[in-house]
């Protein structure tokens, strides 16, 4: 039978495995933090959170998990990223890996602006209709400047697309407005698809952390917000 002392050195193994994994959500790091120091840590330097977690798991965390942690402290403690376009374009660019270098900030793709939304959605579903009026028009922007001429479901918060306009140039032509929706609705479909793929790796990677006070009522409803985003 293992000790405490080896049960907690293995934890401390698996969860320095998270730390270096360039491909761990940002939801499964804030939780990382937040089970090993506390609400507190919130409010720490990004800093002085990433020394700690180095001291702690004896890891040094790559720049593409410090961008993605601090875009969702960011998110959960101010009201930025729900109310500026480019504080919105800096996170979802984070959250896929890109970086939080404004300088450097491109206009994020559908399908990073969806699983932004998505990962948010799931942390804070009570402000997924909070989103202004610009955020909505650079979600638009978004879908738009990838030629998309109708809304993924996971983006039904922004601004409605020009498509409108482009079917105008069908109106003659039923079996061409035919294929161009078809086509339209394909290309939406395939952005709801691939989120629904990555809440389901970011379900499981969640169920796989070693947590040591995971509350149980919280845990069952983030899945069951998890099984109507599925089912949706």
């Amino acid at each position: 039978m293992e000790t405490a002392t080896l049960q907690g050195e293995r934890r401390k193994r698996a969860i320095s495995a998270f730390l270096a994994n360039q491909d761990t959500f940002g939801t499964s790091l804030l939780l990382i933090c937040l089970d090993t120091y506390g609400v507190e840590c919130l409010a720490w330097e990004p800093e002085t959170l990433h020394q700690e977690l180095q001291d702690d798991y004896r890891v040094l965390l790559p720049q593409a998990n410090a961008d993605r942690l601090q875009s969702l402290i960011t998110a959960i403690t101010t009201d930025r990223v729900y109310n500026d376009a480019l504080a919105f374009c800096s996170v979802a660019n984070a959250l896929s890996g890109d970086g939080l270098d404004a300088s450097l900030l491109e206009i994020p793709t559908p399908d990073e602006t969806a699983w932004a939304v998505t990962e948010l959605g799931m942390l804070e579903p009570e402000n997924i209709d909070s989103y202004s009026a610009d955020v909505r028009r650079l979600m638009k922007l978004s879908c738009e400047t990838s030629g998309l001429g109708k809304l993924p479901g996971s983006l039904s918060m922004s601004e409605p697309l020009e498509s409108a306009k482009k079917a105008e140039m069908f109106t003659e032509d039923p079996a061409m407005y035919a294929g161009w929706a078809s086509t339209q609705q394909s290309t939406a479909y395939a952005v709801d698809s691939w989120v629904k793929r990555q809440l389901l790796r970011l379900v499981g990677e969640l169920s796989s952390l070693p947590l040591v006070n995971r509350d149980a009522a919280s845990w069952k409803t983030f899945a069951q917000r998890a099984e109507r985003t599925f089912a949706a």
